[in-house]
């Protein structure tokens, strides 16, 4: 089995996969590739789909999988899946860094440091005792809500 890696992944994960079959990145293999791993890069359009008559299995790694034409995966009998809970914590971390940054104007006080300049005038905003609201309860926000916990955030 080829295992073909089209898109920035981990270095580590061409050695996780060998297990499995054989690993590549060379994009020029697409023809004999029986599993495709993507993220947002590779566009797996009918077009795409077409150059790899071995192929069983997209791997998209990332939530969404608006770059896979899922309709024409299945007419060919290609399973097409994702990674959904791959990137949550780290989504969940960055919106608390800007949760912090943005309302204490840390940029700010950043492109002003860097000219020399001291300026503590600025009005700081704390998170803890904010009510925060989350649209819906997925993968992401279970994330930023056990984090909103221990920022003593409601």
């Amino acid at each position: 089995m080829l295992i073909l890696i089209s898109d920035a992944f981990d270095k580590s994960l061409p050695e996780k996969l060998s297990a499995f079959g054989e690993v590549t990145d060379d994009k020029s293999r697409l023809k004999d590739a029986d599993v495709v791993l993507i993220r947002s890069k590779t566009k797996a359009t009918r077009e795409y789909i077409d150059q790899a008559p071995n192929l069983k299995l997209i791997i998209r790694g990332g939530v969404g999988m608006d770059n896979i034409d899922k309709a024409y995966c299945s007419e060919k009998g290609i399973i097409a899946v994702n990674t959904p809970k791959s990137s949550a914590v780290a989504v969940a971390e960055l919106a608390f860094a800007l949760m912090i940054s943005v309302p204490n104007h840390i940029p700010y006080y950043d492109s002003t440091m860097k000219k020399g300049e001291w300026n503590k005038s600025t009005k700081r905003t704390e998170l803890c005792g904010k009510t925060l609201c989350l649209l819906g309860m997925g993968n992401i926000a279970r994330q930023v809500a056990i984090r909103a916990l221990a920022f003593g955030i409601l």
